[in-house]
């Protein structure tokens, strides 16, 4: 339902702009390219890429989940605008 996507769109919102989250990504990251550029061995930088492209993901998912939150929560308000409109019309006539 909506309501539900809304507060998943709001709890990933507040993951992303959690500070302790942002760092933690971010030294995760930085670690994995630092590791990445270090390595010799391919395999070793095959996985390090995948783990890096993984980490990613979480991101994006988030970041979707964020967004899809946000249109519900638009979808809910249109709604409820017109709810309110077609109520105050019929009360006046």
């Amino acid at each position: 339902s909506d309501q539900i996507e809304v507060k998943r769109g709001q709890l990933a919102e507040q993951v992303l702009k959690n500070p302790v989250y942002a760092e933690a990504y971010g030294l995760i990251e930085k670690e994995l390219v630092r590791l990445w550029r270090e390595s010799r061995d391919r395999d070793e930088r095959e996985q390090l890429h995948q783990l890096q492209r993984m980490l990613g993901k979480v991101q994006t998912l988030l970041e979707s989940t964020m967004r899809s939150g946000q249109v519900s929560a638009k979808d809910m308000q249109r709604k409820q605008g017109l709810v309110e409109r077609l109520g105050s019309r019929f009360q006046r006539d």
